[in-house]
């Protein structure tokens, strides 16, 4: 078996490890090769006779909570029942043990899916269950902290400069003033090892862009959405908007084409969703309002990308609730409401109990001094009731505040569809 820097596995070498053999009378069955390199090691990638490109963005899964002793010749075997496997790189420890997690990409994403269903929670041996999920090669880092005054030039020229293989950077333009961005932006590279590889020159967190010391993480990846999902797609989503712009503006400006096209619209500080009754109008209102100027603003179109129980991305849809009913400013608007007027009855019930028990006390003792106390005990109970009830006014004025900011130094939009 070769060391960690790299090599072939060959029937010439010295068997140095129990399953060596094993491994062997693998790719001799399989024809695949194997090589170990950088703590991993790859079996196949490309497999014999693969010819072309490797397999798209969506064709590889990770594997967790694999047992440390157990290799390709065991598991090789268990993820083929899917689909045919591209490349599997199992991680590797110096010890010779593996790392617990695995990252298998199949020739087709269907296979992927497919390994996902068939072998999530699989039990691998006796009590050892693995763990699969789809796996995404992110190449986008989250650059925060940067001046509101740069464009998106200015960001690429820099991002160039101190980094390689830079194809995008990808700006959001503040929702107050359209000629500043947002203070961050998102750095696309040509692969997710060029994205590592600027991570790591520039996390230290010392790095500084125009004197500004800047925030690097990796993005959040955008989820992946099959092709069959999308062509069902008949909402619009709506980006770069003016705050001012409001919801029956909206309407009008993506209904122009064809009256009565638009079934609702929801717009959140500068994006909105335009829902259509049919999937054709959207798609035409797409290619004519991509662009278009609406209150001084140029904005951006594209079909929105569906998240699992949500119309919009927000707060998920809660259990027992049509996804088509659920808004999430009045479902937080509701908890308001319901939080409040709990608190308020509390308030009211406990100062009737007590007053109960005043009187009760006050027929069997008669005197000032009960009078007093329990006078006293009923002002402390609805006191702290009340400064409960502005507790959860404020969490909840927080969290409203939360959904509808657009403008933090340093955030992310939380958008639905969106690029984060």
């Amino acid at each position: 078996m070769e060391g960690d820097g790299g090599g072939t596995l060959t029937e010439d070498r010295t068997l140095e490890s129990p399953n060596e053999a094993a491994l062997l009378v693998l790719m001799e069955k399989t024809g695949y090769s194997m090589v170990q390199e950088n703590g991993q090691r790859k079996f196949g990638g490309p497999p014999p006779g693969w010819e072309g490109p490797p397999p798209p963005r969506g064709c590889e899964v990770f594997v967790g909570k694999i047992p440390r002793d157990m290799y390709e010749d065991e598991l090789v075997p268990v993820f083929e029942r899917a689909g045919r496997i591209y490349e599997f790189r199992l991680m590797m420890e110096f010890s010779g043990e593996n790392r617990g997690y695995a990252f298998v990409m199949y020739t087709t994403r269907e296979a992927a899916q497919k390994a996902i269903h068939l072998l999530d929670n699989h039990e691998i041996r006796p009590g050892k269950f693995i763990g699969v999920c789809v796996s995404l090669d992110n190449c986008r880092l989250f650059i925060g902290s940067i001046p509101k005054d740069r464009r998106k030039e200015d960001i690429m020229e820099e991002m160039t400069k101190v980094t390689d293989g830079v194809v995008d950077v990808i700006v959001y333009p503040s929702a107050t003033d359209k000629s500043k961005n947002r203070g961050f932006a998102f750095v696309e590279y040509e692969s997710h090892k060029a994205a590592a590889m600027a991570r790591r020159k520039l996390i230290p967190g010392t790095f500084q862009l125009w004197g500004h010391t800047i925030q690097v993480d990796w993005a959040e990846p955008e989820k992946d959405v099959d092709e069959e999902t999308m062509l069902r797609v008949r909402v619009l989503y709506v980006r770069n908007l003016m705050i001012t712009t409001t919801e029956d503006t909206l309407r009008q400006e993506f209904s122009r084409f064809k009256p009565g096209a638009v079934e609702r619209v929801k717009k959140l500080t500068d994006y909105a969703f335009v829902h259509y009754h049919c999937r054709d109008d959207a798609v035409t209102a797409l290619r004519l309002m991509n662009g278009a100027l609406i209150d001084g603003a140029i904005i951006e179109v594209t079909l929105a990308k569906p998240v699992e129980g949500h119309p919009y991305g927000l707060p998920a849809c809660p259990p027992g609730w049509g996804a088509s009913t659920w808004d999430p400013v009045n479902a937080v608007t509701t908890e308001v409401t319901v939080k409040v007027v709990v608190m308020v009855m509390k308030v009211v019930m406990t100062k009737v109990v007590v007053m109960v028990i005043m009187m009760v006390m006050v027929n069997v003792v008669e005197t000032v001094n009960v009078v007093v106390m329990v006078n006293v005990v009923v002002n402390v109970v609805v006191m702290v009731n009340v400064v409960v009830m502005v507790n959860v006014v404020v969490k909840v004025v927080v969290m409203m505040a939360v959904i509808y900011d657009g403008d933090d130094e340093g955030g992310s939009d939380g958008e639905f569809g969106g690029d984060g």
